[in-house]
């Protein structure tokens, strides 16, 4: 049995189509109703944007620092994005970045958030290239570009980012999930343990207990990839 689909017709676009179909009709006053009609488009978008927000807001978890670097914690971008993106997407949001050139030598990244109604929201950060170390220029720009990525997605989306200000002792990764990691390691190469352990500043068994499946989901793809190439 065919189902009929039925669409609800926009009364205010019925309006305007009439209008404009009348070889008599007055040009300022389609010009009016279609600035009306934008206007109500752009509320509902506005509208539609912050029930997403909300239900984001409600369901997001708060991020832990499991990456160390000059014997600092921090959470890295990648990381933020694997626990926020799925979120945002059930909630039909998205962000991306743009990036500006400025004539002071900065560049300005831009944190884009928008939603599947058509509404965004934004949050700029300028910053000079990070010329810590001994990066070339390509690796301080994009240092920098990937430092503000964080910051501004952190302001644009309210996250919250776990500090070690309360004394107590984290989780971290029990023996069992220790086993699986060195697992996937010893598939992919007999020196990838020693260069994980480098790359993250700490002991296996010393990464938090919430950046497990972070690392499983990265070693995962890293197997994936190895398989095709077997």
């Amino acid at each position: 049995m065919n189902e009929l689909t039925t669409q609800t017709i926009d009364p205010m676009l019925q309006m305007i189509e009439r209008v404009a179909l009348d070889p008599n009709a007055d040009v300022s006053k389609l010009e009016k109703l279609i600035e009306l009609s934008e206007r109500v488009s752009d509320r509902q978008a506005k509208a539609d944007f912050d029930k997403a927000m909300l239900g984001f807001q409600v369901e997001k978890g708060v991020i832990e620092k499991a990456s160390v670097a000059n014997k600092t914690k921090y959470a890295k971008l990648e990381y933020m994005q694997s626990i926020v993106d799925p979120v945002l997407r059930k909630h039909q949001l998205f962000v991306r970045w743009s990036t500006e050139a400025l004539p002071s030598g900065k560049t300005r990244v831009t944190c884009i958030c928008t939603h599947i109604g058509g509404h965004s929201e934004t949050s700029s950060m300028d910053v000079n290239p990070d010329k810590s170390g001994s990066k070339n220029e390509i690796q301080a720009e994009g240092s920098a570009i990937t430092y503000a990525q964080r910051y501004t997605m952190k302001s644009l989306l309210g996250l919250v980012i776990a500090e070690d200000t309360d004394g107590n002792v984290k989780a971290t990764l029990t023996a069992s999930q220790v086993k699986i990691l060195e697992k996937k390691l010893d598939y992919l190469a007999p020196d990838a343990k020693a260069k994980m352990i480098a790359h993250i500043g700490c002991e296996l068994n010393e990464i938090e207990k919430g950046a497990f499946d972070y690392w499983c989901n990265a070693l995962d793809s890293k197997v994936a990839k190895k398989g095709e190439g077997e």
